[in-house]
């Protein structure tokens, strides 16, 4: 054999060699990091109950530390304020049904899906069936729950609970503002014109006061009128 055969027979039993270790230490670090993590799920709380939560919480590229931050972030901003929140510079959307959030930074990923309600949740009548309100769509809507709210009552100032369309009639939708005395109501609102006009302010709300289906979508439950 000459020198260049035994070149090349030593070139491919290298290959042959490096292929059998598997893969290198970097390459194998590299692949972590591109994957999944699965994280534990964080919860918001108010007065002592569950208002959101998360389920199937994931870290991509950034650490379930980081991704318990954001999610914790988001949540207590979101449910607090107009404007969505930016958690530790990450920048998160909805999807388009509303059940399911992804938080970017470069290349991190930190997602997960809204945990459903317990059954106490929906007997205390936390919206929960109908999908979560995003966008310039959030932002009418809490304005107009405000403002009915501030001509109805003495309170100025709420921190917003949630803010949710129905998803039997996408018209319809409820906000639920919570004042100062901690005493919280429910706006609830309809879409006519482009327009977001509250309809009624309280705590239950009769069955018909919106097309059959929508109340329950949105509180959890209703009574029938006379009852």
């Amino acid at each position: 054999m000459d020198r260049r055969g035994a070149v090349i027979v030593l070139a491919v039993s290298t290959l042959i060699a490096i292929a059998a270790l598997g893969p290198s230490p970097a390459s194998a670090a590299l692949a972590s990091a591109s994957a999944d993590r699965h994280c534990r799920n964080v919860s918001l709380r108010y007065d002592g109950a569950v208002l959101t939560a998360t389920r199937g919480l994931t870290a991509r590229r950034t650490t379930c530390t980081i991704a318990r931050k954001v999610a914790h972030g988001w949540l207590s901003g979101a449910e607090g304020t107009v404007e969505p929140p930016h958690p530790l510079g990450f920048t998160c959307h909805h999807s388009s049904d509303g059940t399911r959030m992804t938080c970017a930074r470069g290349a991190a990923r930190v997602r997960w899906r809204y945990a459903s309600a317990s059954a106490s949740a929906v007997a205390a009548g936390r919206v929960r069936a109908a999908r979560a309100a995003t966008g310039a769509t959030r932002r009418a809507m809490v304005r107009a729950a405000q403002r009915y709210a501030r001509s109805n009552g003495p309170y100025r100032s709420f921190h917003v609970a949630r803010a949710v369309v129905s998803s039997v009639d996408r018209r319809w939708g409820a906000v639920r503002l919570v004042p100062p005395d901690g005493n919280s109501a429910t706006v609830l609102l309809k879409r006519s014109g482009g327009h977001w006009t509250a309809k009624a302010l309280g705590t239950a709300f009769e069955c018909d006061l919106a097309p059959r289906g929508v109340v329950k979508d949105l509180l959890g439950s209703c009574y029938a009128d006379g009852s």
